[in-house]
């Protein structure tokens, strides 16, 4: 177990290094900034949710999904809600308290989740996962955005024609119609869906780079939020989790999901909507090496 985080975060931080030596190197300009963020949101995640999305259909998949869907529900409103209410309880306010709430909500899920849920339950537990990460998307790119851009209006037509929303409901169509996606097509799928992990923390390194290391990790905000995401939610959902189901697939996931650090790309999406990228970047930075050893205790935990 600590072996697999161990060596995902090793990945995660190296991908940083190669932001932070682009930015000191002078390549990193204002025009590769926004590209970086358009390609991330319009063509890599899509790509890897769709990919995602590539299993064979039966019925005790179907089941595990439903259930897994109902659960991922719960968990998103649940982590919204312990979000809102921390923010509150350290008083942080306006685009502080926004990004606390998003930051919160909206984790590293598939990257060094997959792995671990790989080794440890199997195909079915993947599949639960990529259920978990497909609602977490479709929550990010409609109720996220609103909350990252302080606006109360949801723009029904944009969120249809968001390309990572189409991904998600074009994979549930092939999925319910057993529609197989052609070999050639998910490879393309899947080097573009590869994608994205490393350039949103290649583009986390850039703005991270304006920081100081040392004070980034002396910050008090920085680390009472890794604290509180990294081991007071996972906390709350596992009790949550043992009070309603015993089925161990479902509680070992939560838990993973819960006790996951800061996603990479609210990093992007701060940086768009509030010029906050460089202090997100560091909730991402900080939550990232601490969960090397929060994670393990966490499912040891369980």
């Amino acid at each position: 177990m600590f072996t697999i985080v161990f060596y995902q975060t090793i990945s995660l931080i190296v991908y940083m290094l190669i932001g932070v030596i682009i930015k000191a190197k002078g390549y990193f300009t204002k025009q590769v900034n926004v590209f970086l963020g358009w390609f991330l949101t319009n063509i890599a995640l899509p790509s890897a949710i769709l990919r995602s999305f590539h299993m064979e259909y039966t019925e005790e998949i179907k089941k595990i999904m439903f259930t897994s869907f109902l659960f991922s529900i719960v968990l998103i409103l649940g982590t919204l809600s312990l979000s809102y209410v921390f923010s509150v309880i350290f008083k942080r306010k306006n685009v502080e308290r926004r990004m606390w709430v998003c930051c919160f909500t909206f984790s590293s899920i598939l990257f060094i989740g997959m792995p671990i849920v790989e080794a440890l339950y199997g195909e079915v537990g993947l599949i639960v996962l990529v259920i978990f990460n497909t609602v977490a998307n479709l929550v990010l790119f409609t109720l996220g955005i609103m909350i990252f851009s302080n606006s109360y209006q949801l723009k029904w037509k944009k969120v249809v024609q968001t390309p990572a929303i189409i991904a998600a409901l074009v994979g549930i169509i092939l999925f319910i119609w057993k529609i197989p996606i052609p070999n050639l097509m998910y490879n393309s799928l899947k080097y573009l869906g590869d994608m994205t992990v490393p350039l949103s923390m290649i583009l986390n390194g850039a703005l991270f780079y304006s920081s100081s290391f040392k004070k980034v990790f002396l910050d008090v905000d920085n680390l009472l939020f890794s604290f509180i995401r990294l081991l007071i939610f996972p906390i709350v959902f596992i009790s949550f989790m043992k009070f309603v189901t015993d089925n161990s697939v479902l509680i070992g996931i939560v838990a993973l999901v819960s006790g996951m650090p800061t996603g990479a790309l609210n990093a992007v999406f701060a940086e768009e909507y509030a010029q906050k990228g460089e202090k997100v970047s560091q909730y991402i930075t900080v939550s990232t090496i601490i969960s090397m050893f929060t994670l393990p205790l966490i499912m040891l935990f369980i």
